[in-house]
């Protein structure tokens, strides 16, 4: 009986520690063989990588060889010296995730709209002065978070999104909203604190959008 316990504590502990293997590996490639690599090691093998985190890498333009990554889902570039994105980056049409906080991006380029599937992107901290319009085509966004930027006003055409689910707005400098927010309810999260809107305007956000959550 001792051994057959021992047996299947030994097979539960190399089933959970394959199973934790997997889950880290998942954040560069779907192929476990490829886990601890460098970023390098996946430009090499782009048709494999289907998630990839460059953070804090310092890089000041985006790899060339990062294009060629057709099949990325999952786009980490957050955190770089990232002035522009190269014109082409489009071709990354299979994205549904692209994070590109903590750079220094004032425009995005049209290309973006090529990603028919992206669901959420992060611009936060970088020097927008407005929300770009290349943007709000993109019927799939599901989560758009704009905020710690430079913007001093929202269009009405916010409203075009239409599955936007979550909206950051935090940390800019608007001093009011468009009407059109107050349309949008099918929003789940909306964040505008750390701007210059009153309290007034909140409470009357309040009250039309009920169901959904605001932070002020």
């Amino acid at each position: 009986m001792r051994f057959l316990f021992s047996l299947i504590c030994i097979l539960a502990i190399t089933a959970a520690a394959s199973a934790q293997q997997e889950k880290s590996t998942r954040f560069f490639s779907t192929s476990s063989s490829q886990a601890n690599t460098t970023p390098q090691s996946h430009f090499s093998q782009p048709a494999k990588t289907k998630w990839l985190i460059l953070s804090s890498y310092d890089y000041h333009t985006v790899p060339d060889s990062l294009l060629k990554m057709q099949n990325l889902q999952l786009l980490d570039l957050s955190d770089n010296h990232l002035t522009s994105l190269p014109d082409n980056i489009g071709t990354l049409n299979k994205l549904e995730r692209l994070i590109l906080q903590y750079n220094q991006l004032t425009d995005l380029p049209p290309s973006i709209s090529e990603m028919e599937k992206l669901k959420v992107i992060n611009v936060a901290d970088n020097q927008l002065k407005e929300i770009p319009e290349i943007l709000i085509s993109m019927e799939s966004l599901e989560v758009l978070d704009v905020g710690y930027n430079q913007l001093t006003e929202v269009g009405e055409n916010i409203m075009e999104l239409k599955q936007l689910k979550k909206l950051v707005l935090s940390g800019n400098q608007l001093r009011s909203l468009p009407a059109a927010i107050q349309k949008m309810t099918h929003l789940q999260e909306l964040y505008i604190d750390g701007n210059d809107i009153s309290e007034g305007v909140y409470l009357e956000l309040k009250e039309v959008l009920k169901d959904t959550n605001i932070i002020y």
